[in-house]
């Protein structure tokens, strides 16, 4: 699947985006946040993640990859991000905590 497709699938999210799409949204949807390292395993993460999203959710999860730059120790922090990839399901705003 080439990147531009890819963007149809997923959109990519950074510091200015997140509270406006994640957490300040009352969406119909639940909101899947993802971090995949932009390492050599990302684009084959990526076609995994893909090959999940269009065979389970598709139209039932809205999903988000953040941006490299979104990821600081403040950011992994408070998501309580530990490793790459790492995944977060949010619901109207709030972290869905299984």
């Amino acid at each position: 699947m080439c990147i531009k497709e890819r963007k149809k699938i997923f959109n990519f999210i950074g510091v200015d985006e997140f509270d406006s799409e994640i957490i300040n949204t009352t969406n119909k949807r639940p909101v899947l946040l993802s971090y995949i390292c932009f390492d050599s395993g990302y684009k084959k993460q990526v076609e995994i993640l893909e090959q999940i999203f269009l065979k389970y959710f598709n139209g039932l999860l809205k999903v988000f990859i953040l941006k490299e730059e979104f990821i600081s120790q403040r950011q992994t922090d408070e998501l309580r991000m530990s490793g790459s990839p790492e995944f977060i399901l949010f619901y109207n705003g709030k972290e869905i905590v299984i």
